[in-house]
């Protein structure tokens, strides 16, 4: 979890939105868009970024667009935070070739 996910801007929308999509899993409705399988009711989950908030940031977005209820959805915790982790990496490796982060890879 980075900076980000602690503030405000992140954690009131994520907060309003855990509630729904809990009610989403408990009638067996909701797919990691990581590992495309169900998020069972015995599962942790985090309320995601469907673009990551490292990528939106970088690309411009308003705090508004990358916590908008639009962008975020339920993922398995594992996934989401495998996911994150692997962007961490890309972002890190792109720093040292001197590539930010809207012209490299990620």
């Amino acid at each position: 979890m980075t900076e980000y996910h602690r503030t405000k801007a992140y954690t009131t929308p994520a907060n309003r939105l855990r509630p729904i999509l809990q009610a989403q899993i408990n009638a067996g409705q909701v797919v990691c868009r990581r590992c495309f399988k169900p998020i069972t009711t015995d599962q942790k989950w985090d309320v995601s970024h469907i673009v990551d908030a490292a990528v939106a940031l970088a690309s411009g977005w308003p705090d508004e667009a990358i916590n908008h209820t639009d962008n975020l959805e339920a993922q398995h915790r594992t996934c989401n935070r495998s996911a994150g982790g692997k962007l961490s990496q890309s972002m890190a490796a792109n720093k040292r070739a001197g590539t930010d982060l809207k012209h490299g890879k990620w």
